[in-house]
């Protein structure tokens, strides 16, 4: 549906093919992690999209900005290509 769904999906994917494990982290920032990415809820569109809860949606739900969820996804975001400038 948008860059941050898109984001989030694909880092969903490779928690599901194994290329990336949270490995029993027991910290406080590693148990923040996961509570952070187990509390995002998505759903399809009618379009057959997905769309990954907002911000606004979570703190209605009385949840903080899941900012070390959101970081890890910006780390392993998928990386788009540069189109290249031709002087014409």
């Amino acid at each position: 549906m948008n860059l941050r769904a898109h984001y989030f999906w694909a880092l969903r994917e490779r928690f599901q093919a194994g290329d990336i494990a949270l490995d029993n982290d027991d910290t406080p920032a590693g148990a923040l992690l996961a509570a952070q990415l187990c509390a995002l809820k998505w759903a399809p569109t009618s379009r057959g999209q997905i769309k990954i809860e907002s911000k606004d949606d979570m703190r209605r739900r009385n949840l903080p900005s899941p900012d070390h969820a959101d970081a890890l996804m910006l780390a392993f975001a998928p990386q788009r290509r540069r189109t290249e400038w031709v002087a014409v």
